[in-house]
């Protein structure tokens, strides 16, 4: 169904970047669904992460099985993810440097958008570092699939992992703002 939706309001067009919710219910299937859409689609890039709540549209259902892909298509864009996780090393030891060499999309890079699990991420040296090596907004979330350490799922391309955090460089002709969701509140220092 996710595939087909894609497909119809692409209209053909290949998207370069993808990005799947999934709630819970789809965690242990979620590494095939995203190789999947993945296979199909073809990105220059794509991520996603397990969701307490997933819905499209105006309803959100009460913790029944979501699923959610957000596409992003346009002439010129460049999309790059990314994985930090603790078999890689911990995210929030990255320097400005290395986050410029994980995110970057070069000259013109335009927004940074991640997705991490909240047992294994401390999101503020994060930030930090990234407000410093990487130019743009920084936009994203906690996954908030599982109550519990291990359960949450993140994929970046075809890696997939249950700690740390995935994400996504975005550059080319696109204008980025960030925004506070109801319900959420921020991470950092306000502008």
């Amino acid at each position: 169904e996710v595939a087909n939706g894609l497909e119809s309001a692409l209209e053909g067009a290949q998207p370069a970047a993808l990005i799947i919710l999934a709630s819970f219910h789809h965690a242990k299937a979620f590494s095939e669904i995203s190789d999947h859409l993945g296979s199909q689609f073809q990105p220059q890039a794509l991520i996603g992460g397990t969701a307490q709540t997933v819905f499209s549209g105006l309803e959100a259902p009460d913790r029944r099985a979501g699923l959610v892909a957000f596409a992003l298509e346009g002439r010129g864009l460049v999309a790059r993810s990314f994985m930090m996780d603790w078999e890689r090393g911990p995210a929030e030891l990255a320097t400005p440097t290395q986050w410029n060499r994980l995110a970057s999309t070069g000259s013109d890079h335009a927004a940074t958008f991640l997705l991490a699990d909240p047992f294994t991420t401390d999101p503020r040296p994060i930030l930090e570092a990234l407000d410093h090596g990487v130019p743009g907004p920084i936009g994203g979330g906690m996954l908030s699939g599982s109550t519990r350490p291990g359960c949450n799922v993140l994929i970046a391309d075809q890696d997939h992992a249950t700690t740390g955090l995935v994400g996504m460089g975005l550059g080319g002709p696109i204008r980025c703002d960030t925004l506070v969701s109801q319900a959420c509140r921020p991470i950092g220092t306000p502008m």
